[in-house]
């Protein structure tokens, strides 16, 4: 499976199917990509790693995605305890 065959579904759950879905294609345990990255005891072939460097960037960019749209649903706040207006679990720094 190549990385751009689903890239018009940038999601979690489509990203940790192709993930899924690509170690077991190229016989590979099913780490976190991080993991797998750094894990010496598993050999890698340069297009896996590349594969791999790969993933964990368009990862990194589809989470940013998904904590923007959570932040935009709540409209930067959410009530506390005394219905104060604070800034949501997503939008703090």
């Amino acid at each position: 499976m190549k990385l751009n065959d689903r890239q018009d579904t940038l999601n979690i759950n489509a990203l940790c199917f192709i993930f899924n879905a690509w170690c077991s294609d190229n016989n590979l345990p099913h780490l976190s990509a991080d993991e797998l990255l750094w894990e010496d005891s598993v050999e890698k072939t340069k297009e896996q790693l590349d594969f791999i460097k790969s993933f964990i960037a368009i990862w990194d960019y589809a989470t940013n995605l998904e904590v923007q749209a959570m932040c935009k649903m709540c409209n930067g706040s959410e009530s506390d305890v005394d219905n104060e207006r604070a800034p949501c679990r997503y939008c703090k720094d």
